[in-house]
């Protein structure tokens, strides 16, 4: 059970989350420009993303660790849906799109696998499930996977992964109202929420109160913060951020 200090810790990180007017994200290993983000804006790549292995780092220290090829299987984009109230991420109107991950995967007869959601199928001509096809708490440790990966191996595919991962994770977070810097959990392939799943979870609706998918999301956060070079002055407008190798 977690306790009740850990409780209101979580709750202390989700209130800043969203009352911070800008609150700074990292960039990744070794990177020279900083990240700012607030609940509804993330990181951004530069367009002059560079390798930042350094020269006298050995292969063997940036080999990987595990192989990424299912987790990279399950990825999908996904369409950030416009006017949701209380929902956005960061440039929103120029990138209309982010990546998710979906939650599982049947294997089939020859080895192959197919990506489906959670509980069963609803809607089959939109592609809705009762629960829906993404949600929060695999976002949240698909992003920290990716992260740890950029760290080692310095992978570009791995750091726009996690930029894409975090743009959708950050779209779930409520931004305003009386359930601000809470977290919904679920997300159908079109892009729509699922607040209130079935079977319901426990906040219900899911943004309603702290949550282990909330806790998962600061986490993440939390994973890419330590990573960062410089920090963009508060004034800095936010096209100016960026994630750079």
């Amino acid at each position: 059970m977690t306790s009740p200090d850990t409780v209101e810790g979580i709750r202390r990180t989700a209130r800043h989350l969203h009352r911070s007017h800008r609150l700074r994200l990292a960039v990744l290993a070794g990177c020279a420009a900083a990240a700012t983000i607030t609940t509804q804006a993330v990181i951004a790549p530069s367009a002059s993303a560079r390798v930042a292995a350094s020269a006298t780092s050995s292969t063997t220290s940036n080999a990987p660790v595990t192989n990424l090829a299912h987790l990279d299987f399950l990825l999908d984009s996904v369409p950030l849906v416009p006017s949701v109230p209380d929902h956005g991420t960061y440039d929103q109107a120029a990138a209309p799109t982010a990546e998710a991950l979906w939650v599982y995967a049947n294997r089939n007869e020859n080895g192959s696998f197919t990506r489906v959601g959670g509980g069963d199928v609803t809607n089959a001509a939109k592609g809705y499930y009762a629960q829906g096809a993404f949600d929060a708490d695999d976002i949240a440790r698909a992003v920290v996977v990716y992260v740890r990966d950029w760290q080692q191996t310095h992978s570009e595919a791995s750091r726009q992964h996690a930029y894409g991962l975090l743009r959708d994770l950050t779209y779930l977070q409520t931004s305003s109202g009386p359930d601000a810097g809470n977290v919904v959990l679920w997300q159908q392939s079109d892009g729509s929420l699922n607040a209130t799943p079935t079977p319901p979870d426990s906040p219900n609706p899911s943004d309603a109160s702290d949550s282990f998918w909330l806790a998962r999301t600061i986490w993440a956060l939390g994973e890419s913060y330590p990573c960062s070079a410089q920090a963009i002055p508060r004034s800095a407008p936010s096209s100016r951020t960026g994630w750079s190798s």
